[in-house]
């Protein structure tokens, strides 16, 4: 007469535990993941002290490099790096310095970025503008005649983003700005 109720009851007691054991350890995972990860790795972050990007962009950009930490890394010997990004702080947020379109379109985000009372008027605010696009999109630069410069036609003042091969070789990548009647960047894409 109360097996049945006791072994409903058991049952009960038994989905109750196992439900209850089944969710604890991925809530106690989590836990100890979140106590644990910088035990693994090191996150620096230090703001990039200069000059055009101040003159530039509206948010302090940051460099943030993150390595593990002595003893995880190759054949746990010293410190690995693991990457390194460029951000930039917006209200209570870090987030990744906007990277122009590779299909040539127009980048907003890197544009909401430029301060408004920045003008792009002369060669010395090109060379500005052209030193904080050297530290927010860096190029890899080669050893024999490496060579930088901007251009300007109109509203279009283009960046050339590549390498020089030799003479007469085509350079690779360039940043059009274009700009209002006062100088204001209304946008910025990449051609390749």
């Amino acid at each position: 007469m109360y097996k049945q109720p006791i072994g409903v009851i058991s049952v009960v007691l038994n989905l109750f535990l196992f439900s209850a054991f089944a969710q604890s350890p991925i809530s106690n995972e989590e836990q100890f993941i979140e106590k644990h990860k910088y035990d693994v790795v090191q996150i620096d972050c230090k703001r990039v002290p200069d000059y055009a990007l101040s003159k530039v962009f509206t948010n302090p950009i940051y460099h943030l490099r993150v390595t593990t930490k002595q003893g995880f890394g190759q054949q746990g010997f010293g410190q690995m790096p693991f990457g390194n990004f460029l951000v930039a702080r917006v209200g209570d947020e870090l987030v990744p310095i906007p990277r122009p379109a590779l299909d040539g379109s127009s980048d907003s985000g890197l544009v909401a970025m430029i301060r408004s009372d920045f003008k792009l008027t002369s060669d010395d605010d090109a060379e500005i503008l052209q030193r904080a696009l050297d530290l927010i999109l860096p190029t890899i630069p080669q050893e024999d005649s490496w060579e930088e410069h901007f251009r300007h036609d109109g509203d279009q003042w283009t960046f050339v983003r590549g390498r020089a091969l030799g003479i007469g070789s085509p350079r690779k990548g360039e940043i059009v700005v274009t700009t209002g009647s006062k100088g204001t960047i209304t946008g910025v894409r990449y051609l390749p």
